[in-house]
């Protein structure tokens, strides 16, 4: 999923749908430039759902 740029030091949130509710998920954050070319990669990051579905990180 795709969150668009808004500016630096700005808070950015995304829902991720279809997940399995008290599942552990481990994700990374990538950061991409105009042409989509990977610019950054965060380190793995664990992750849970809670009981409205939205993944907490």
């Amino acid at each position: 999923q795709i969150v668009p740029y808004v500016g630096d030091n700005k808070r950015y949130a995304q829902l991720l749908t279809g997940l399995q509710q008290g599942s552990n998920y481990l994700v990374h954050i990538q950061v991409l430039d105009r042409n989509s070319y990977v610019m950054y990669t965060s380190p793995e990051a664990s992750a849970k759902t809670v009981c409205s579905g939205k993944l907490q990180v």
